[in-house]
């Protein structure tokens, strides 16, 4: 593919070779970047994001700041498939569902006092 991964060469041309397909052991690793929209304008919400260590602000500045990394050695589907949530996963779950779900009040104090969410009140709203 030249000086292309196949990676590389999914996302420029949108599709993915077929001999990329066969190859049963793909192991690239994938950084999730956050949409500035995603950040909530809401106090609470912030102050919940920021205690758990998400830097609002500069998610807004550097595009190139990524919200998670997954890693083909320590995130597989497989694991997450047999019920193991790797800490990127359940970090971005958090920030998803404190940012954007409907969350009653004293669940945001409790997130903020805590930094725990019962997070299977909310896993399907997040996920849709």
């Amino acid at each position: 593919y030249g000086d292309l991964s196949p990676t590389g060469f999914a996302f420029k041309y949108g599709f993915i070779p077929m001999d990329f397909i066969k190859h049963h052991n793909i192991m690239s690793d994938v950084s999730i970047f956050c949409d500035p929209k995603l950040i909530p304008d809401d106090k609470m919400r912030r102050r919940c994001l920021e205690r758990s260590g998400y830097p609002l602000d500069e998610f807004k500045r550097n595009k190139k700041l990524a919200l998670g990394h997954f890693t083909w050695r320590a995130d597989s589907v497989e694991h997450y498939m047999r019920g193991y949530e790797s800490e990127v996963i359940g970090s971005m779950r958090h920030f998803i569902i404190v940012g954007s779900c409907e969350l009653m009040k004293d669940e945001l104090n409790r997130n903020y006092s805590t930094g725990k969410l019962r997070g299977a009140l909310y896993n399907s709203e997040a996920f849709r």
